[in-house]
């Protein structure tokens, strides 16, 4: 789920899944109104955020650290991002451990929550 404060932007992810458009009931949005559907057709994992008027979607079907950017009026691809993250992605290993790594906003900047390993010796 993703929301702009008037709208909730909805993912369900699989064969008979969509991405909705549904009013809150705040501005001129009326609550549970479904004002925009798009339907999708695989089953993977997603996560997405809403963001200076765009939708980032994370994909785990997309090439890792790459978001697509949607038009939130029409669920329409306007772009991509390619996230730069060496210590989230930068090893086979890491890559394997943040594949499906969660899309957080605080309305201005985007922030991703992955794991780093550490290499430490250990002496008995």
């Amino acid at each position: 789920m993703a929301t702009d404060g008037i709208y909730l932007y909805l993912y369900i992810s699989s064969a008979n899944g969509g991405m909705f458009k549904i009013g809150t009931g705040k501005g001129a949005s009326l609550a549970g109104k479904i004002y925009l559907y798009s339907s999708v057709n695989k089953q993977e994992d997603v996560s997405w955020i809403f963001l200076n008027n765009h939708l980032y979607v994370r994909a785990s079907s997309s090439p890792l650290g790459q978001l697509e950017i949607l038009c939130p009026n029409s669920f329409k691809q306007q772009g991509t991002l390619q996230l730069f993250c060496p210590d989230v992605f930068g090893h086979p290993s890491l890559q394997i451990v943040n594949r499906n790594y969660p899309l957080l906003t605080d309305g201005e900047f985007i922030y991703i929550i992955g794991k780093k390993l550490y290499n430490q010796k250990v002496i008995i």
